[in-house]
């Protein structure tokens, strides 16, 4: 029934249900070995015995496109802080001082942290990155700012003193 709700849960992108959902599997599978996970989830391996074993051995590795392995490892931290952690709420300030420890080594940091929440599809991480970004440009002059963008202009130096 609960691996239905997931489903369901996912099809229909209710992301409170499914964080939830996904959550309580969590809690039961948590700590067990593989063989009790197979129990509790109803899973049954058509490896023989050969090929499970290869299984096990075998080292894998996930490759994410344009993802360097520091902002991985920070985005892996902020999945640890919000699922350990009771919900923050949308202006929790906690939440926000943990993004900005995470995001404060450089501005490509930054840059590559809001790249990468975008591109993994993680909205709340991506909403304080943006956040983040917003206030580092906040009352800057537009000099200022095309540096931080590394924005080069596409005018003349005669074309600039007349604007």
């Amino acid at each position: 029934m609960l691996f239905r709700l997931l489903v369901v849960a996912d099809y229909l992108d209710i992301n409170g249900l499914l964080s939830l959902s996904c959550e309580v599997v969590f809690y039961m599978i948590k700590r067990k070995d593989p063989d009790n996970i197979h129990r509790i989830l109803n899973i049954t391996l058509d490896f023989s015995p050969e090929e499970e074993e290869k299984m096990l051995t075998r080292t894998s590795h996930v490759i994410i496109p344009n993802v360097s392995d520091d902002i991985l490892a920070k985005i892996v931290n902020y999945y640890k802080r919000v699922v350990t952690q009771p919900p923050f709420g949308e202006n929790n300030i906690e939440l926000k001082a943990f993004v900005l420890e995470l995001v404060k080594d450089d501005e490509e940091t930054q840059f590559g942290l809001l790249v990468t929440a975008d591109y993994l599809d993680i909205k709340g991480l991506l909403s304080l990155a943006c956040e983040n970004i917003l206030d580092m440009i906040k009352h800057k002059d537009p000099v200022h700012i095309h540096r931080i963008f590394n924005i080069r202009s596409e005018f003349t130096p005669e074309e600039e003193e007349r604007m």
